[in-house]
C-alpha cells in the first residue's frame, strides 16, 4: 500500500513519531510511505518564529527513519503546497492528525477533480504533553515542553476568582490531574458579566466569562471559571443549585463540567425571588456571615456531610475529564469557549 503524510517536521517530537508509526503500519512491509516536508516558503508562512532550514529538517528525518529501520520504505519529498504529490500521485491512504484532517478532505476533492480515486483518510489523535495540551514543535522551541512532551516550566492555572474556596478547589484537582508536573494555581479578580445571583443560562455564562477573563489577565496556560447558581429542573419540578466549571487552555480549547445539584429550602427560594442572593439568604438562616467563603450553603444544609470545597472540586474534576482521557476526546476538539 502507498501511504502519504506531510508536515513541517521542524522538531521531531512524539506526535510526529506516532504519525510515522501509523503510516508505516498502514503501508505494511511491502508498501512505502511518501513523506512531504514543507519547503522554505511554505514552512515560514503564517509563523511567528524561524523554522529550521529544509536541508536540516530532511536530514533529521532521515536519521530518525534510518535509526528505526524504515528509511528504505520511505520517500522524502519537498512540498510547496498543502497537497504535494498526493493530489496527482498513485496513493492509497493518507495519515493525518486532527489539525490536518481538513486538508485531507480538500485533497480528496482535488483528486476527484483530477479523476482520481479518493484516499483513505486515517486519523490519529493528538499526542498530548504532560500539561494536557497537544505537543507541537512551536511549544518545544519555546521551551514549554521537550520533544517527549515533558513540561519544562510550571503549569500556570488562573482561577477567575479570589475566593479561596474556588482557588483551593481548582488547585487540588489540577495537581491530581497532572501529578508529574509542577502546577501553580492562583486567583484573579475578574468580572463574571452576569448578575450577582446567576439564574438559568447565566450560570454557564458566568463560568465561561470568568475563565476567559482569567486566562486573558495573565496569559496563563489555563483559565478556570466557576459559577454557582440556580436552574429549574422541569423533570423534577425543582429549583436546583449547581456549579458550572469552564476550563479554557491557551489554545482556546474549552471543556465543561457540572457539579452535583441540590435543592434549597423554600425560604431561600422565596428570598431569591424577592431579589436577594442565596448567600444573603443563607447567611440569615444560618447566622453565619460570608458563608460562601467557608463551608458554603451545602455545608450548613448537609450538617457537614459535604462542604463547598468538595462540591467545587467535583465540578472542576468533571471539566477536566476530556483532558484526563484526552485520547477519547481529541479526534475533533472544539477550539472555542462556547456554551
Amino acid at each position: 500500500m502507498k501511504v502519504c503524510v506531510g508536515g513541517t517536521f521542524d522538531v521531531l517530537h512524539v506526535g510526529h513519531k506516532a504519525l510515522f508509526k501509523k503510516a508505516f503500519d498502514v503501508a505494511g512491509h511491502d508498501g512505502y510511505v511518501a513523506i512531504g516536508v514543507s519547503g522554505e516558503a511554505m514552512a515560514s508562512h503564517s509563523r511567528d518564529r524561524k523554522v529550521s532550514c529544509l536541508h536540516c529538517r530532511i536530514e533529521r528525518l532521515r536519521m530518525y527513519l534510518a535509526g528505526e529501520g524504515l528509511i528504505d520504505r520511505a520517500d522524502i519529498v519537498e512540498i510547496s503546497d498543502p497537497f504535494g504529490p498526493a493530489a496527482q500521485g498513485d496513493f492509497d491512504a493518507i495519515v493525518v492528525s486532527p489539525e490536518t484532517a481538513v486538508n485531507a478532505e480538500l485533497l480528496n476533492d482535488a483528486r476527484a477533480g483530477a479523476g482520481l480515486e479518493p484516499l483513505s483518510i486515517i486519523r490519529i489523535p493528538f499526542s498530548m504533553a504532560e500539561d494536557g495540551m497537544p505537543i507541537s514543535s512551536t511549544r518545544v522551541v519555546a521551551g514549554e515542553i521537550d520533544a517527549a512532551g515533558k513540561r519544562m516550566r510550571p503549569i500556570e492555572v488562573a482561577v477567575g476568582s479570589e475566593n479561596p474556596v474556588k482557588v483551593n478547589a481548582a488547585g487540588a484537582v489540577f495537581k491530581k490531574a497532572f501529578p508529574t508536573a509542577d502546577v501553580s494555581v492562583f486567583g484573579v479578580s475578574v468580572q463574571s458579566g452576569v448578575p450577582e445571583q446567576p439564574l438559568e443560562a447565566d450560570v454557564a455564562h458566568g463560568a465561561r466569562n470568568r475563565a476567559l477573563a482569567a486566562i486573558g489577565a495573565r496569559g496563563s496556560d489555563y483559565g478556570v471559571g466557576i459559577e454557582a447558581g440556580i436552574i429549574f429542573e422541569p423533570h423534577m419540578n425543582e429549583h436546583i443549585d449547581v456549579q458550572y466549571c469552564c476550563v479554557i487552555d491557551k489554545t482556546g480549547h474549552a471543556t465543561w463540567g457540572i457539579g452535583p445539584g441540590f435543592c434549597y429550602p423554600p425560604e431561600v427560594l422565596r428570598q431569591v425571588n424577592d431579589g436577594r442572593t442565596v448567600g444573603e439568604a443563607m447567611s440569615d438562616i444560618s447566622q453565619e456571615n460570608r458563608i460562601g467563603s467557608r463551608g458554603g450553603a451545602i455545608g450548613y444544609l448537609s450538617k457537614g456531610l459535604m462542604d463547598r470545597i468538595a462540591l467545587t472540586e467535583q465540578a472542576v474534576t468533571m471539566a477536566l475529564i476530556p483532558r484526563i482521557r484526552s485520547e477519547l476526546y481529541s479526534a475533533a476538539p472544539k477550539r472555542r469557549a462556547t456554551c
